[in-house]
């Protein structure tokens, strides 16, 4: 025989309390109200169960939401609410499974999606989702190693192969992209820089230093005259300058 359909209606009040709800009771539904818009919590509000319950019994609770903790704190069904969540709207799901309860936040208000469970489908249009909400983990596209998640058109999330072997990731001004390293060098996968051929010559590092110079000058006698001179201080080059940026060294 079929239970008559009932509901409970409880005030929370700022002074917090202990309920027990009777799983034998003749309840379908419970309403938390609370007792002022909003109501500041400075002690602690317990609902849990008593008696003897049955596998697959369920509780519905209403939770009214506007609850601000200063504190105090709210537990259901041991499930205790965060201070955002007590400000919250939500219908609670108590589910006795496997000898213990299942408490699930199934939705909130019309304008968020808050709890702990959120159905598949439902993060869609205009929707947005609390920073660090999503745990990285749950960002998972299909079973594909080496994509990664940019923003795309719009700034609508893509995934972007990122695995191609000694390719680096770099910004183009536009979006971060893949690319291959181009040009004198280029990397491996295994991050080993390699240089391409005919970028570095032989004659570019070929350099022997020279260990004497010699040099063999015949002096005329003008010349000999010239640098004896008391009149003069005219020299005779006996090396030429070597050019522009280097030098010679006389030991």
């Amino acid at each position: 025989m079929a239970k008559p359909q009932s509901v409970f209606n409880y005030t929370m009040e700022a002074a917090g309390d202990t309920v027990a709800l009777d799983v034998s009771l003749l309840y379908d539904e419970y309403n938390l109200i609370p007792e002022t818009s909003p109501t500041v919590l400075v002690g602690n509000l317990t609902i849990s169960p008593s008696g003897t319950p049955k596998a697959g019994m369920k509780f519905v609770i209403n939770y009214g939401g506007l609850m601000s903790y200063d504190g105090g704190i709210i537990s259901i069904f041991s499930r205790v609410l965060t201070a955002l969540e007590a400000l919250k709207l939500y219908t609670i799901t108590c589910t006795y499974i496997n000898a213990a309860w299942v408490v699930k936040l199934e939705f909130s208000d019309l304008s968020t999606i808050e709890g702990t469970y959120v159905t598949d489908g439902t993060i869609v249009g205009s929707t947005k989702l609390v920073a660090g909400s999503v745990s990285l983990s749950k960002l998972v596209v299909g079973a594909v190693r080496g994509y990664f998640l940019r923003a795309g058109v719009g700034g609508v999330w893509e995934a972007t192969n990122g695995v191609t072997s000694g390719n680096i990731l770099q910004g183009n001004g536009t979006d971060i992209v893949s690319n291959a390293v181009t040009g004198d060098i280029t990397i491996n996968g295994s991050g080993i820089t390699i240089i391409g051929a005919g970028k570095v010559t032989q004659a570019m590092l070929a350099y022997t230093p020279m260990e004497y110079l010699e040099v063999n000058r015949t002096f005329s006698s003008a010349e000999v005259l010239t640098l004896y001179s008391s009149n003069t201080n005219t020299g005779i080059e006996l090396l030429a300058a070597p050019g522009v940026g280097k030098y010679i060294e006389l030991i």
